[in-house]
């Protein structure tokens, strides 16, 4: 999630929560993953705290409504969705994680 961005130029906005793929558990449905602008109407204060690169915590289920509601930014302006399911790749998010392997052994 990134905030103030000047024009076009997203690497000058304030980032509160790095890009992390989807990681959806072995033998799950699929996974949703989305991306949604909005449009600010000023550069704002944000007080809320950064969410880690490299955790689940605050990232699954995240108040939107109340974010938008909160700094006054109305509905998306634009938006995109992917679907992800389970594959090698999810090991290494989880293994970057550091958790989940329990849950996500090979079927035998």
């Amino acid at each position: 999630m990134v905030g103030n961005i000047s024009g076009n130029d997203i690497d000058s906005g304030d980032v509160f929560a790095e890009y992390f793929a989807v990681a959806p558990p072995r033998g799950k449905n699929l996974h949703r993953g989305i991306f949604l602008l909005f449009k600010q109407p000023k550069k704002l204060h944000f007080d809320e705290k950064p969410i880690d690169k490299y955790t689940v915590d605050g990232r699954a289920s995240y108040p939107l409504k109340e974010f938008s509601e909160k700094y006054d930014l109305g509905g998306p302006v634009a938006g995109n969705f992917y679907l992800s399911k389970f594959d090698q790749h999810v090991m290494e998010v989880y293994e970057m994680l550091n958790c989940c392997f329990k849950y996500n052994e090979p079927e035998k």
